[in-house]
């Protein structure tokens, strides 16, 4: 087979250089390094969170703000806001 020729190149038309797309895509590529740095922090404080959990032996916990802290075996540690208290149920008299 032969070989294709290479496309000559023509004077002027050589590709034109947008320092602003080049600033956003380094900014971009910053922040996509930082939240895999992040992603990196977060995955092990829930290590030592779940492996807290487990040295006490439990698999919910209460803080004292009302939030709920719970831990299943092999799963992500999950810290949930604190619930509004709901008003009892009213029963309609007939």
């Amino acid at each position: 087979m032969a070989k294709k020729a290479k496309q000559t190149e023509i004077p002027g038309t050589e590709q034109t250089h947008h320092a602003d797309i080049i600033d956003a895509a380094e900014a971009l590529e910053d922040e996509q390094e930082k939240l895999k740095a992040q992603r990196h922090v977060v995955e092990r404080k829930e290590f030592v969170l779940r492996s807290k959990m487990r040295e006490h032996k439990l698999e919910v916990y209460r803080l004292s703000d009302g939030r709920i802290v719970r831990v299943k075996v092999n799963e992500k540690a999950v810290v949930s806001k604190a619930k509004k208290p709901r008003a009892p149920k009213r029963k309609l008299a007939a």
